[in-house]
């Protein structure tokens, strides 16, 4: 009688250690802020941005498994970006337009799981 294959098992996924990546997405940016008077309750103005553009970056990380259920670690990104818009605020007296861009940006952030 001929012998059964072991049966396969895969390895677990070993999370501990030094990783980097990069990044490549978009941004957007909407809002629409009314402001109201505090003792009257009436609407004073209304302030409206929009922006959109590129975002790209790196990203570095470690990670420790400090007991088998257990993972801490530490990621830091920096991006940079083209995110261009305009805005406009509006109120009783006096309309104001401007222009804001993105250009830099960065976390660093902690894990615990």
């Amino acid at each position: 009688m001929p012998a059964k294959a072991p049966v396969y098992s895969p390895a677990a996924y070993n999370w501990n250690g030094l990783y980097a990546g990069m990044h490549l997405g978009g941004g957007w940016d909407h809002r629409s802020i009314n402001t109201f008077d505090a003792v009257t309750g009436s609407q004073t103005g209304i302030n409206t941005t929009n922006g959109s553009g590129v975002i790209g970056g790196e990203q570095i990380g470690y990670n420790q498994i400090l007991a088998p259920n257990w993972l801490i670690g530490l990621e830091a990104v920096i991006s940079g970006a083209d995110v261009k818009g305009s805005g406009q605020a509006e109120t009783l007296a006096v309309t104001i337009q401007g222009n804001n861009k993105i250009d830099l940006f960065g976390t660093v952030r902690g894990r615990l799981g």
